[in-house]
């Protein structure tokens, strides 16, 4: 399936932002102590990096064989993380919490692994993006699976996207409950409407997260809305990545 050169320069200018915006959570968690979920952050930095590389190959990076084992290990990391979440009982949704990152995971090693090239040729090269397919994909039903669980994602999150407490809110709510129920900046923890709609937390500058107290934020996630924008983005491009290796 063809596909138009310059969405494919768009969807990677896009993941490239989000690649840097996601660098700056790790650097702003870091400097402010504020919760977040670094392993998160890491995945999305390294995905943003190499869909770029893949739509757009003059981007790349890593050679086709170190991104199969970067998300390779993504997936046993997120894997095993989901598994023992379910092992102590599955409390506070956290098995499901890990679900949507193994899913994203699972679909960049696919994309690396599945590619047939039509001639000599590294997979990044055979897919093709901006400049139209030169190969085929192995197992195109996974594919599909692949791209209408990522939409269907998309669709989940976005759906509940409002819902999603701001950066102010849940600091009344934390130094109303107390330190005790600080969470680890994922949003869906933090609201049971919310769910695990936005995997990780982050915060904007500037953002009053004590609406107007005064001291720290220590202990207010990052703003979880732009998390979530975050997902929403990525499961897009990724979506659209998979179909147009059908």
């Amino acid at each position: 399936m063809s596909s138009p050169s310059w969405l494919g320069y768009l969807l990677a200018a896009s993941m490239i932002v989000t690649a840097v915006y996601c660098v700056s959570r790790l650097a702003v968690a870091g400097l402010r102590g504020r919760p977040t979920e670094p392993a998160v952050d890491i995945v999305h930095v390294l995905m943003g990096v190499a869909m770029a590389g893949v739509l757009v190959p003059r981007l790349s990076t890593l050679p086709d064989g170190a991104w199969e084992a970067t998300f390779g290990a993504a997936v046993a990391w997120f894997g095993w993380h989901a598994v023992r979440a379910y092992r102590a009982g599955g409390t506070g949704g956290k098995p499901a919490h890990q679900l949507p990152h193994l899913l994203a995971s699972g679909a960049m090693l696919y994309m690396f692994l599945a590619v047939t090239p039509a001639r000599t040729g590294s997979p990044v090269t055979a897919i093709g993006m901006a400049g139209g397919p030169a190969g085929t994909a192995r197992f195109p039903v996974l594919a599909l699976a692949l791209a209408l669980a990522l939409f269907g994602y998309v669709m989940w999150i976005t759906d509940r996207l409002a819902s999603v407490p701001a950066v102010a809110a849940i600091g009344l709510a934390l130094a109303g409950a107390g330190p005790a129920q600080t969470g680890n900046g994922s949003p869906g923890r933090m609201t049971a409407a919310a769910g695990d709609a936005a995997s990780a937390g982050d915060a904007a500058p500037g953002e009053d997260a004590t609406a107007g107290r005064p001291g720290p934020r220590r202990g207010v996630p990052l703003s979880p809305r732009l998390a979530a924008c975050c997902e929403i983005v990525m499961g897009i491009t990724m979506g659209y990545m998979l179909i147009v290796m059908l």
